[in-house]
């Protein structure tokens, strides 16, 4: 695969980054966007304990919004779909979706580092994690007291890229 779109869920924003290697092994980033918010600003702008569907509907409608000029420009929905484009997570949401997904009894970082998931599977797991409500993400062992609300806003931003038929995090 000579291409890859990473992206980096942080506190305040989000990063997406379009990268190619060429045939003569270079690699360069192609195309660039950030998202305005992140994790922390998300859950600070929607402070209720356990998010809404409403609020979380609004993040997704918001991300999709700001990747349509970003998947116009460079057609990532056609790469996905051609198995062209590899899509990569790096973030505390990241890694808790694989946490959650391998079902970890605690986080194991070997474990969920280069773990490669299909677009249903981070489906189903998300799906998972709403299921759980804030009580029971605080519960889990993978999530706990810290990052229970902050799971569900990067949760929200990360449904958006299924959307685009991601086939790896």
């Amino acid at each position: 695969i000579k291409r890859a779109l990473v992206f980096d869920i942080g506190g305040g924003s989000t990063e997406i980054s379009l990268a190619r290697t060429t045939n003569s092994g270079n690699t360069f980033i192609e195309g660039y966007v950030s998202l305005p918010y992140g994790v922390v600003t998300i859950s600070e702008a929607f402070p209720e304990q356990d998010m809404t569907n409403l609020a979380y509907d609004t993040i997704i409608e918001r991300t999709q919004k700001i990747l349509a000029d970003f998947e116009e420009k460079y057609h990532i929905r056609d790469a996905v779909a051609a198995q062209e484009i590899q899509i990569i997570g790096t973030s505390g949401t990241v890694t808790v979706l694989g946490a959650v997904h391998l079902n970890l009894p605690r986080y194991n970082r070997s474990a969920v580092d280069g773990l490669a998931l299909s677009a249903q599977d981070v489906e189903r797991t998300i799906a998972k994690i709403k299921r759980m409500g804030d009580d029971g993400r605080r519960r889990h062992a993978c999530i706990g007291m810290q990052k229970a609300d902050l799971t569900m806003a990067g949760c929200a931003i990360t449904v958006s890229y299924t959307h685009l038929r991601a086939h790896e995090t």
